[in-house]
């Protein structure tokens, strides 16, 4: 893996100031917004605010690890990712960047969202139980790095946006980050446990109410990082053999 490579996509995403904007601060303003109305109720075991500050912050990092789909199909848009191919990059070594790309670029996400919820929101925790939750969500989020990959070896540039933001939206919306599973349809609720965003949250909150990290949400997200890489690859090579 080059870090060069690591280090120039890095400072591409910094400039654009979607990120900054829409990246980090959507999830920020809505735990701002949600977390004081309900802050004094209770939510999975947990207070409201910290069910809202870890789900606004698996929300957050998940959406900045899909949408480097789009700079992927942007890239083989315009014809980078040809270019990339002449060089010495091996095909691995560009899949595994762009997976710690998106892995960094979620990072600044999770860490804001904690900040207001230490600060702004007044949430004390023991130093151990914050990095266990930030660290369990930060690695959570790599399915959802090789989810962006996979939809944009797979679509075009006018497309993979609309195709990632459809993705996070539902993931949201049926895995518990908007609202908690408890208080949905029961549909809904047994739908909620089969996506990989309902574990992702889980992997954030359980630290937060001592139940430690939860073995089933490592193991399931690691079943859906291994079932979703196998299709990132066909996708890569399918794309690659046209081109």
């Amino acid at each position: 893996m080059s870090w060069q490579y690591v280090w120039l996509e890095i400072r591409r995403v910094l400039r654009a100031p979607q990120f900054v904007l829409l990246g980090i601060g959507i999830p920020a303003v809505m735990f701002m917004i949600f977390g004081p109305i309900y802050g004094s109720q209770q939510a999975g075991g947990l207070s409201a605010l910290k069910y809202i500050m870890a789900s606004m912050a698996a929300f957050g990092a998940m959406t900045a690890s899909l949408n480097g789909g789009s700079r992927v199909a942007y890239e083989r848009q315009t014809g980078w990712n040809r270019l990339l191919r002449l060089t010495p990059l091996r095909p691995w070594s560009y899949v595994l960047t762009r997976l710690v790309v998106a892995l960094l670029i979620s990072l600044p996400v999770i860490l804001v969202v904690y900040a207001l919820g230490a600060t702004v929101g007044g949430i004390r925790m023991s130093l151990t139980t914050w990095l266990t939750s930030v660290v369990a969500l930060w690695l959570g989020t790599i399915p959802f790095g090789i989810l962006g990959l996979f939809v944009g070896f797979l679509s075009t540039a006018a497309v993979s946006g609309m195709v990632s933001s459809a993705v996070f939206l539902l993931l949201s919306m049926f895995g518990g980050l908007w609202f908690p599973v408890e208080i949905m349809p029961a549909f809904m609720a047994t739908i909620a446990r089969f996506t990989p965003s309902y574990w992702l949250g889980a992997l954030a909150r359980d630290p937060l109410s001592g139940a430690g990290i939860s073995p089933q949400a490592v193991i399931t997200l690691s079943a859906y990082t291994v079932v979703i890489g196998l299709f990132a690859m066909w996708a890569y090579r399918r794309d690659t053999s046209r081109t």
